[in-house]
């Protein structure tokens, strides 16, 4: 799953360890919070 990130350029690996995206984060965080706003109503 990891490698299949890593080429979609979701997540990069650096030393053997893998490090998500500060832009998708915030992005992903976004759209969580968007989530929880719809089935709040």
């Amino acid at each position: 799953m990891l490698e299949f990130l890593t080429i979609a350029g979701i997540v990069r690996k650096q030393n053997d360890r893998y490090f998500v995206d500060e832009t998708t984060r915030t992005i992903a965080s976004l759209i969580k919070d968007l989530d929880d706003l719809e089935f709040s109503n």
